[in-house]
């Protein structure tokens, strides 16, 4: 009867709960408990020891190595806004030659690149007296500012524009790349290298001289003239000349002989002129040949006659031009003539024998003195 008893009591009271124990692992006895706490570490006599293990994470995949204790992973910085060169800078031109546009091309072309960070400010101010003096400032993130002076700028416009947009290229890289400094130190004038330009048009010159001369064996004694050329060079050692000239002589007599006689030289002439040209100076060696007309026509005699015959020469000489301005020279040459044929003038009395004569010299010689006009 009690053992009916006692199972009845057993048969009637709820089951205890069913509890899976824990697989034996490192460091945990068999048959313990772990907590049911979720990420916590076992707990055990020999939790901790030997190598830690992984961090868990909320889906209970272990993370990667470099988010070990003691590694930071500092957060990536955003990239600064960029905005053009031409916004980023300011000008205010005075008495200089600056433009902005052609100011900001040069400094982005320096640059390799026409944008820049956004916190960079740039302020060019030409000097309102002096056109070669230009000051400009850069201001930069956290409140950084340079200065700079240029003195003494290129007179040529180009180069000015190239010189300030070097200058101001150069500080700013100086700005980005000592971004911790409080000062920025910006080159010097003698650091500037010579502005890259593109290559000049061909050289070619060309101007028109009238010159007044003075001739010698040319004619007989001496003999006033007048000349004008064209010159055209295109190269700066060399020029072409094409033009006339022409000299007159009046009542010359010829010995004793009664009566007198009238002459002159009128010609077309062509050179080629080697130059050297020394600051405002240029000194040319020419030669050249000359084709025209000698006339010569008698006065007061019984018998007068006139000639007019066919006149060659080769021509030598020296010339020096002098700057006076940006177009025009003055020019001073000196010519060598050598007539291809000898001349004379006589006068031939009743019977036709000759009186009176007068022989040209082989040689004859001209000074020129005139203004020199620059077309191009």
């Amino acid at each position: 009867m009690a053992v009916l008893l006692l199972w009845g009591v057993l048969a009637l009271s709820p089951p205890a709960p069913l509890r899976a124990q824990q697989q034996p692992t490192d460091g945990v006895s068999p048959g313990q408990v772990l907590p049911e706490v979720d990420g916590a570490q076992p707990i055990g006599p020999d939790a901790g020891a030997g190598e830690e293990p992984p961090i868990e994470d909320f889906t209970g995949a272990a993370r990667p190595e470099a988010d070990a204790p003691g590694t930071t992973a500092a957060p990536a910085a955003p990239a600064e806004q960029l905005r053009p060169v031409a916004e980023a800078v300011t000008l205010e031109p005075g008495a200089t030659c600056l433009e902005a546009e052609r100011l900001t091309r040069r400094i982005a072309r320096w640059l390799e690149r026409d944008q820049i960070e956004q916190s960079i400010r740039v302020h060019v101010r030409g000097d309102e007296r002096d056109s070669q003096a230009v000051r400009f400032s850069i201001e930069a993130a956290g409140g950084r500012r340079a200065e700079r002076n240029l003195l003494d700028a290129p007179e040529d416009c180009a180069q000015m524009h190239a010189a300030v947009a070097l200058s101001v290229a150069m500080a700013i890289d100086a700005t980005l790349t000592d971004a911790a400094a409080e000062a920025v130190e910006l080159p010097e004038d003698e650091e500037l290298v010579e502005p890259t330009e593109p290559p000049e048009p061909p050289y070619h010159r060309g101007a028109i001289a009238l010159l007044g001369q003075l001739g010698s064996g040319v004619l007989p004694g001496l003999s006033p003239g007048a000349a004008i050329r064209w010159e055209s060079g295109f190269m700066p050692w060399l020029d072409l000349r094409v033009g006339a000239f022409g000299t007159h002589l009046d009542e010359a007599s010829v010995g004793a002989a009664p009566g007198s006689f009238a002459s002159d030289v009128i010609a077309g002439r062509a050179d080629v002129c080697a130059v050297a040209a020394l600051q405002r100076l240029r000194l040319l060696g020419c030669a050249g040949a000359a084709a025209g007309r000698f006339r010569t026509v008698g006065r007061g005699y019984s018998e007068s006659e006139t000639d007019n015959s066919q006149w060659w020469a080769v021509i030598a000489g020296l010339e020096a031009q002098i700057d006076l301005g940006q177009l025009v020279s003055l020019a001073v040459s000196v010519d060598l003539v050598v007539p291809t044929a000898s001349w004379h003038v006589q006068v031939l009395g009743p019977d036709g024998r000759q009186v009176e004569a007068i022989e040209l010299d082989p040689l004859g010689a001209m000074i020129g003195v005139g203004p020199i006009f620059r077309v191009f």
